[in-house]
């Protein structure tokens, strides 16, 4: 009987150390991973770095993002030299 607790327990033991070894190795793989800069754009270069950014964009907010992106950003961007810079 004590040896099946024992056996038990070690082995929740280690589904336990499994699961927060992944858990530690899905964050530091998530810290990697670029985050999209939607808002960040060099004047000359405005159309590509934006371009990018929407691709990696997704559902109704790549949608309602684009639109005014091409009308007013890119446009106003080309005509008056303007350039943003998002934190990182």
């Amino acid at each position: 009987m004590t040896r099946i607790v024992v056996v038990l327990l070690s082995a929740i033991a280690i589904v336990l150390a499994c699961g927060a070894g992944y858990l530690k190795w899905f964050q530091v793989s998530a810290e990697k991973t670029p985050v999209p800069r939607p808002n960040a754009y060099k004047a000359d270069s405005v159309e590509e770095e934006l371009g990018a950014a929407s691709d990696r964009l997704t559902g109704e907010f790549k949608e309602s993002y684009a639109t005014p992106i091409r009308d007013v950003v890119v446009t106003g961007a080309k005509q008056r030299k303007i350039s943003s810079i998002a934190p990182a």
